[in-house]
C-alpha cells in the first residue's frame, strides 16, 4: 500500500481532511499534516529538507493524479466485491448505499469498503472478507459434523456386535417357544394377537421417540429449514398413528371379556416414584369414553391383564383433553362429571398432572371445601386442596410460570375456573356475574353438570369427595 499514505502520520489518503498535497521538490503529505507544518511556520520538506514559497496551504496544489488513483482503486474494490454479491452482510448502517462486505476483527463489525477509508482504515484495523469469514466458519462446522457423524458409526458398529453374540441365545430359546406354542388355546392365541399389535406400535412410538431425541441433541448444528421439515414428518407420523391406537385399545378393552387392561408407569426421570415402584392405571370403558384412572400403588394386575407402558396414552391425549371425576357422598357414588380442559399450555399440564397421578399429587380422595350461592346466583362448589402421597396439601402450585389472566366477569352453568389461589377448581351451577373476577377459565362441563347439582343441594359438601379421577378419551370406532 506504499504510496497511498502519508509519510508523516503514515494514514491513507482519503477525499476530506487527508487530501494528497503535492511539494514542488515532489513529496506529497495529507492536508492535516500540512496544516499542523503551517502553523507551526516551517516552510522545508519534512522528507528532504527543501523549502517551499507557498504562503498559505491554498497556494499549495493537490496531487490529483494521486486522487484518480486511489479513487480508481476504490471503484475497482468496490467492482470485486459486487461480482460476488452474495457473501455480503446486509447494508452498511453508516453508508446504506453499500454493502457490507468485510469484518472488522479489531471492532467485531461488518463494514463497507467506503468505511474502509474513514473508521475502519486497513492500517488501523485488522479487516477480513465477509466470505473468507463464512468459509471460515463452515470448515469448522464441518469439522464438529463430522466427528459427530464418527461417533455416530462407532456406536451403530457397537450395537450390531451386540445383536449378533444374542444372536445364539435367540436361537436356542426358539425351539421352546415353539414347543410352548402349541399348548396355547384360542383365548390364548387372541391375546398373543393383541400383544403383537401392542409390540408393533410401542415400537413405532418407540422409533420416533428417539427420532425427537436425535433433533433435540442436533438442533444447533442442523439447518433450520431441514430441522423443521424433519419434526413435521414426525409429528405426522405420529397423527397417522394416532386413530389405529385409539380403535386397538377401544378394541381390546370391548372384547377382552372377563381381562383387564392396565396402563404401567415405572420410576423414570419424568415421575416422582422411588426406586423400585410401580403404578398401574386401570383402563375401562364408560359413558362412551375410554377411562384412564389415576396411577395407583395398590393395583397389581394378574399375569392375565392387557398391560400397556403408561407412555403410551399421551400420543392419543388431543390438544384440548377431556378429565373426568366421579363424586361420591359417605362412600357413595352419585355421578361422573366430565371436563373439557380450555386453559393455557402451563394451567393445563398441572392439571393433567392432578388428574392422572403422574408426579404423586392428585385430586382423587379429596373433599370438597364449600359451596357458595347456594339456590342463588352464581352457585359454585370449590375444590381448595390436593391429596400428595396420601396426606392433603394447601393449595399451592408446583409447576412454574403459571400466569394469572383476566378474563370475563360473567359465569355460565358449568365454567370452570381455577380457585382464589393455588391449582384447585371452581365448578359453576348457575350464571352469575362477579365483576372483580380476575382468574384463570380452565374449561366447561360438557357432562353430567347434573352430578353436581345433586351434590350441592341433596348432600352436605363435607360428605363430598372425588372417588376417582382421570383421563376421559372418546371412543372412536
Amino acid at each position: 500500500m506504499a504510496g497511498i499514505e502519508c509519510e508523516i502520520c503514515l494514514n491513507y489518503f482519503d477525499e476530506k481532511e487527508r487530501r494528497p498535497k503535492n511539494l514542488q521538490c515532489g513529496h506529497t503529505f495529507c492536508l492535516a499534516c500540512m496544516e499542523t507544518s503551517f502553523a507551526k511556520g516551517n516552510p522545508l520538506c519534512s522528507l528532504c529538507r527543501t523549502p517551499h514559497n507557498a504562503e498559505t496551504i491554498d497556494n499549495i496544489p493537490f496531487n490529483f493524479r494521486l486522487e484518480e488513483l486511489i479513487r480508481k482503486k476504490y471503484k475497482q474494490s468496490q467492482s470485486e466485491i459486487e461480482e460476488d454479491e452474495g457473501f455480503s452482510h446486509g447494508n452498511c448502517l453508516q453508508h446504506e448505499r453499500n454493502r457490507n462486505y468485510f469484518l472488522c476483527q479489531t471492532h467485531n463489525v461488518y463494514v463497507c469498503a467506503e468505511c474502509m477509508l474513514d473508521e475502519h482504515k486497513l492500517g488501523k484495523c485488522q479487516l477480513k472478507s465477509y466470505k473468507d469469514e463464512l468459509l471460515e466458519r463452515k470448515e469448522e462446522l464441518k469439522v464438529i459434523v463430522d466427528d459427530n457423524i464418527s461417533s455416530f458409526e462407532t456406536h451403530v458398529k457397537g450395537l450390531k456386535g451386540k445383536t449378533c453374540s444374542k444372536d445364539k441365545d435367540i436361537e436356542s430359546a426358539t425351539e421352546e417357544i415353539e414347543r410352548l406354542q402349541l399348548l396355547i388355546n384360542s383365548k390364548k392365541e387372541e391375546i398373543k394377537k393383541d400383544a403383537e399389535i401392542r409390540e408393533k406400535y410401542e415400537h413405532v412410538l418407540m422409533e420416533i421417540q428417539l427420532k425427537i431425541k436425535s433433533f433435540e441433541s442436533d438442533k444447533e448444528k442442523i439447518d433450520n429449514a431441514n430441522k423443521k421439515r424433519s419434526i413435521l414428518n414426525v409429528c405426522d407420523k405420529i397423527n397417522k398413528e394416532k386413530h389405529s391406537l385409539n380403535d386397538w385399545l377401544l378394541s381390546s378393552i370391548k372384547n377382552s371379556k372377563n381381562l383387564s387392561v392396565y396402563l404401567h408407569m415405572l420410576e423414570s426421570e419424568d415421575t416422582m416414584l422411588k426406586e423400585g415402584e410401580n403404578k398401574y392405571s386401570k383402563v375401562d370403558l364408560k359413558n362412551s369414553y375410554i377411562h384412564i384412572n389415576a396411577l395407583r400403588e395398590d393395583v397389581r394386575p394378574t399375569t392375565e391383564n392387557i398391560i400397556l407402558p403408561h407412555g403410551i396414552i399421551f400420543g392419543l391425549l388431543p390438544s384440548n383433553p377431556t378429565v373426568f371425576m366421579t363424586i361420591s357422598a359417605s362412600d357413595v357414588q352419585i355421578g361422573t362429571v366430565y371436563i373439557k380442559l380450555t386453559c393455557p399450555p402451563q394451567w393445563m399440564k398441572q392439571m393433567v398432572q392432578l388428574c392422572t397421578n403422574l408426579k404423586g399429587k392428585t385430586f382423587k380422595g379429596t373433599n370438597f371445601s364449600s359451596v357458595s350461592d347456594k339456590g342463588a346466583e352464581g352457585e359454585r362448589i370449590r375444590c381448595k386442596q390436593y391429596v400428595e402421597n396420601g396426606n392433603s396439601k394447601s393449595s399451592t402450585n408446583f409447576i412454574p410460570s403459571l400466569e394469572e389472566r383476566t378474563c370475563n366477569a360473567g359465569r355460565k352453568r358449568g365454567d370452570v375456573q381455577v380457585c382464589d389461589e393455588g391449582p384447585g377448581f371452581i365448578i359453576f351451577t348457575r350464571e352469575g356475574t362477579f365483576p372483580d373476577t380476575n382468574r384463570v377459565m380452565l374449561g366447561h362441563v360438557i357432562s353430567g353438570i347434573e352430578t353436581v347439582d345433586t351434590a350441592i343441594h341433596k348432600h352436605t359438601f363435607e360428605s363430598l369427595n372425588i372417588s376417582e379421577i382421570g383421563i376421559a378419551l372418546e371412543s372412536i370406532g
